[in-house]
Order: structure tokens, then sequence, then C-alpha cells
């Protein structure tokens, strides 16, 4: 679950930024949701939806600061 921002990054990054998505990349992405489902349909049933929804939600969260550090740029870049 900690790199549950991963499949949400390349996703949000061909929608927001234009970036392509090969088909190794969609690959991936197919593989990653697929291992989420299964992590959730196996702990969802057990401990409830709210903490596996909080964690998917704190993925996404971190995945728009991925974004906006590749967006992030400085007028005077630092010398060291």
């Amino acid at each position: 679950m900690l790199q549950a921002s991963a499949p949400f990054t390349v996703l949000m990054g061909a929608l927001l930024l234009r970036e392509s998505i090969t088909g190794r990349r969609a690959l991936g992405i197919a593989v990653a949701v697929s291992g989420l489902l299964i992590v959730g349909l196996s702990r969802g049933s057990i401990d409830g939806w709210a903490p596996f929804l909080l964690v998917v939600l704190g993925a996404f969260g971190w995945a728009l600061g991925n974004l906006a550090s590749r967006q992030a740029q400085t007028d005077r870049p630092s010398p060291w």
C-alpha cells in the first residue's frame, strides 16, 4: 500500500501533464491496480473499508505532490 501512489502519478501525469502511457506503463498500472483490488477486497472485508480508503486517498494526495514537484520551477536555481 505504500506504493499505491505510483499508478495515480502515472495516470494523472498522462491526464494533466500530457505524458505518454506506453504499453509497458499500462501493464504496470494494470498490475498495480490489480494488487490494490486484491488487498482492498481482502482487508476491506476484515477491517472495514474506511482504513483502506484513507490509505488510497493518502496515496492520491502523494501523487498530487509528485506532480506538483515535477512542475515546480525556480527563478534562480541554487549553485549548490
